[in-house]
């Protein structure tokens, strides 16, 4: 066996034994490697790649303002969902969001209707990544149910070598064959439940940089196939926010996407399912709709839609108790005549009642500020508005609404 490469001519400044031997025996570098393997069998895996390799400069691109060409927005569902777009749905668990999607999907893959919609929309194919749910137990019998073009709905099901024993897909390792797997048909939507199941491993969904990393390349994908993009994601438990700030995890989700679809459960009839359009950055809200689903049954209610905001502010359990409390309390205090704004505030935070609820009792109530200004400067007191109903009476030993009072007096501030 030979030794090393001490003996072979010395090269110039720079230039390894390997680019020597490509140079003088002119080989490529395939044919170079091997005839180290050959000759030095010791060295070849340690001189493999270490010949000098052609530098690719990094550059900067613009493009000029001008040479932009103008394009319309291509709605696959007017208002909700753009082609070549990023999207979310957003809902607490066990909500319904699996409905919603696999309806829309249901209507893509047969080129039906879509609530709001005057015309079919745009037939296709369509690729489901679903991390929860069964395919065989609760994904196929509900797109059986809600009707389906089963030849046009695609799961996923690994990546890998082995067919048999695939691997998790992930956004940070797989993004490319997803985007060459998807080229190769006529898809419409992509969908990822939830979309953190598929995150780069070690990525942190609560830091805006780590999350964009991720996502901006799929919604690259997104733009350069034309393909919208759903992505399913939880609410946190930040109660008494907007809606747009309920999505878990970082700011970075709701900045990358074009829209979002708010699911929860309506407020007057928790039978039903309410959508909400609580962002839309590239054309005009479209106004909520309604579905439900029983008995394995699904069925549009579009008639029926309620604001994101009405159902988290909707009161229940203790929150329903707090208001009426509240609402009772604003009464006693306004029975004898207007009351500065100040001290309401002060008097209900002495009843442990917080100035939200008792900002939600006033709404309710009826009740009216008025600005009065003297030497003192400017002040605001609440009062009922004298002409639209007469006052309660109350009892005056405890404090509490007289319980003969007509209850239409009390409901109707």
């Amino acid at each position: 066996m030979h030794g090393g490469t001490d003996h072979l001519p010395s090269t110039k400044k720079g230039y390894s034994s390997f680019e020597y031997i490509k140079t003088v025996k002119r080989l490529n570098n395939a044919e170079t490697f091997a005839w180290f393997k050959e000759h030095y069998p010791d060295i070849a895996k340690k001189d493999k790649g270490a010949h000098p390799k052609s530098k690719q400069v990094r550059r900067f691109f613009s493009l000029c303002l001008k040479d932009v060409e103008l394009e319309e927005i291509d709605w696959l569902w007017q208002g909700w969902l753009a082609k070549g777009k990023l999207s979310l749905i957003v809902g607490d668990p066990e909500v319904g969001k699996t409905w919603l999607y696999l309806a829309i999907a249901a209507a893509v893959s047969n080129g039906g209707y879509l609530p709001g919609a005057t015309e079919g929309v745009s037939k296709g194919k369509v690729m489901i990544f679903n991390a929860e749910d069964g395919k065989g137990d609760t994904i196929l019998p509900r797109m059986n149910a809600i009707g389906v073009d089963a030849d046009n709905v695609f799961l996923e099901a690994g990546v890998g070598t082995d067919e048999e024993r695939p691997e998790h897909f992930s956004l940070g390792d797989d993004l490319k064959l997803i985007e060459d797997h998807l080229a190769q048909g006529d898809y419409r939507l992509l969908i990822f439940d939830p979309i953190n199941s598929y995150m780069p491993k070690d990525t942190d969904s609560h830091k805006d940089v780590d999350v964009r990393t991720a996502i901006a390349p799929l919604a690259k994908i997104a733009e350069r196939l034309g393909i919208a993009v759903i992505c399913v994601m939880h609410l946190n438990k930040s109660a008494g926010t907007k809606a747009i700030y309920r999505v878990i995890g970082s700011i970075g989700y709701i900045g990358l996407a074009r829209t979002a679809l708010f699911v929860g459960e309506h407020p007057e009839k928790p039978e039903l399912r309410i959508v909400d359009c609580i962002k839309n950055n590239i054309g005009q809200k479209p106004p909520p709709t309604a579905y439900s689903f029983h008995d394995g049954t699904f069925s549009w209610h579009e008639d029926d839609g309620v604001s994101a905001t009405d159902v988290l502010t909707k009161p229940t359990g203790d929150q329903g108790t707090a208001l009426e409390e509240a609402k009772t309390f604003l009464t006693a205090l306004l029975l004898e005549g207007e009351c500065e704004a100040k001290r309401a505030y002060a008097d209900a935070q002495a009843n442990c009642i917080s100035k939200r609820t008792l900002d939600r009792a006033k709404k309710e109530l009826k009740v009216k500020s008025v600005k009065k200004v003297d030497e003192d400067g400017t002040r605001w007191y609440w009062e009922f508005p004298e002409s639209k109903v007469a006052k309660p009476s109350i009892d005056k030993q405890d404090g509490n609404l007289d319980s003969s009072a007509n209850a239409s007096q009390i409901s109707a501030f």
